[in-house]
């Protein structure tokens, strides 16, 4: 009778935790895949995939202390989506091209205000990097080499540089 409890009570807890995988696996998460911080500041803004239960790309949400900025995957095309204004003027936007897939990412571009301009039209700089999935991780990586943080050099009249690391 000792041996029936054992195997039934093994059973029960193999059981139990297969089901606590599942429910593990099959949720909805932000997973995140960047810290960017200002040099002028030291503020910090935080990069994340939202993922459906499958763990596909539902949406991108950039944290900056209280205000969130949710952005879908369809918002990126084309012109892209503000991230970032000050003073009425568009400081940093993330597009992406017609690769991107939520299902295995793609090819993102950061569009940065390199220089404003009182008289005439702005300035803009972009950064290339890749939103890549391995299994159900999501990161970022640029020429091949996966990074989980920017500095973004700020000055008076825009950004200067944005660093990966």
């Amino acid at each position: 009778m000792n041996q029936n409890f054992i195997k039934s009570t093994i059973s029960k807890l193999v059981l139990f935790a297969m089901v606590f995988m599942f429910v593990q696996t099959s949720m909805a998460a932000e997973v995140l895949v960047a810290t960017m911080l200002r040099s002028d500041s030291s503020e910090k803004s935080y990069m994340y995939v939202k993922t459906n239960s499958v763990g596909d790309a539902e949406q991108f949400v950039v944290k900056t202390g209280a205000e969130s900025i949710r952005v879908s995957p369809s918002e990126i095309q084309g012109k892209g989506k503000v991230l970032l204004k000050e003073r009425g003027q568009n400081v940093l936007t993330l597009k992406s091209g017609n690769d991107f897939s939520i299902y295995a990412g793609g090819g993102l571009n950061l569009v940065y205000l390199k220089e404003y301009n009182i008289i005439g039209s702005n300035k803009y700089g972009q950064y290339s990097f890749d939103l890549e999935r391995d299994g159900d991780k999501w990161f970022l990586s640029k020429d091949g080499r996966k990074f989980s943080s920017m500095k973004v050099n700020v000055y008076t009249w825009g950004i200067s540089s944005i660093e990966f690391r």
